[in-house]
């Protein structure tokens, strides 16, 4: 941008309304109506091309958006390392990782146990007693409310009291 306004805009030039005055025929009042030309864009913007056989591993190209650039992704083959005499319990394992992956379980889902009940039981209580919470709260504001503007009044007439001059007053002093 800084190029182009420094060369007077020479190929991209900035779009300024084109103001157009109409009088209304039936009211007689005039309307000014601002034109926009519609922008030029590149519809193919050229992308140099991106080498995608330089490792046996590689993926594909990914764009990280936590530090915005491109990021290389390889495979990655999930296998459990495991002591020879545990082999049989971790292929199990793998299995029911696999099966429980495939079919979408995960921790968000709902299990149906007794514990589950326990939780729900619990949940109903966290909200009754925020519905009572929320019923005070408005009770509590209303009642603070009420106190503001007693308050106020009350500054009010002290106010009002202290604007007032004191009345002189004639001291008389006793005489011993």
């Amino acid at each position: 941008m800084k190029f182009e306004a420094f060369k007077d805009f020479k190929h991209w030039k900035p779009h300024y309304p084109k103001k157009v005055k109409r009088i209304d025929p039936v009211s007689c009042i005039e309307e000014t109506i601002l034109h926009i030309k519609k922008p030029r864009v590149l519809k193919n913007i050229p992308l140099p091309k991106m080498e995608q056989d330089f490792h046996k591993e590689f993926l594909c190209w990914v764009y990280n958006c936590m530090s915005t650039e491109a990021v290389i992704r390889y495979k990655v083959e999930n296998e459990i390392v495991y002591k020879v005499e545990d082999k049989d319990q971790s292929l199990e394992f793998q299995k029911v990782v696999m099966i429980c992956f495939q079919k979408g379980i995960n921790s968000e889902n709902a299990w149906s146990t007794k514990w589950r009940n326990i939780d729900k039981e619990e949940a109903l209580k966290a909200k009754k007693e925020r519905k009572k919470r929320a019923e005070l709260r408005g009770k509590w504001m209303k009642m603070q409310a009420e106190e503001k503007l007693i308050a106020a009044k009350e500054n009010e007439r002290l106010k009002s009291l202290l604007k007032r001059k004191p009345k002189q007053r004639e001291e008389k002093f006793k005489s011993l």
